[in-house]
């Protein structure tokens, strides 16, 4: 690394050097492409420095670790306090649509439809009890490939027909 910092030295004295000279001569020509040098260089540069960066980064957060579960869920406050602070588009971000866009995402990763988030709005929309039932009457559940009653509701065509627990 010194030896690069010791060529790079070396290159920008005599660059300053070829300045000095074209601006004692007037040579326009020369002046150009010393400021093109120089531009080329500093992007190398700067590149150089980026990719240097990132490769010899100390300090990694690992997100997921061996166990499940055991997700850092922390990650995804900082990605919102960084839209807040730096996305172009302040106006777009509504909290709502972001938490439900994160948790319909982290469900539809499972491919699996009967598996869906429902807002707490359209939670209480569609319990909302109208007074009737449809169906026989009873809590069901399925155990051993095999659908079981787990209780009849009480005044119901199930009721009235004796079914009981465990049936």
């Amino acid at each position: 690394m010194a030896a690069l910092e010791s060529r790079m030295l070396d290159f920008w004295r005599r660059l300053i050097e070829l300045q000095r000279a074209a601006v004692l001569k007037g040579d326009k020509l020369l002046k150009v492409m010393i400021g093109v040098a120089a531009v080329l260089l500093l992007a190398t540069v700067g590149i150089g420095a980026f990719i240097a960066g990132r490769e010899t980064k100390s300090e990694r957060r690992q997100v997921v670790s061996g166990e499940p579960g055991q997700f850092d869920y922390r990650v995804l406050n900082e990605i919102r306090e960084l839209l807040d602070r730096y996305y172009v588009r302040p106006d777009n971000l509504d909290d709502k649509a972001l938490f439900e866009g994160a948790v319909n995402g982290m469900l539809g990763i499972l491919n699996d439809t009967g598996t869906f988030y429902v807002t707490p709005e359209d939670f209480q929309t569609s319990t909302t009890l109208t007074g009737q039932f449809d169906g026989i009457g009873a809590t069901v559940s399925q155990q051993n490939n095999e659908i079981v009653i787990v209780a009849p509701i009480k005044g119901t065509p199930a009721e009235k027909a004796g079914l009981k627990s465990g049936d």
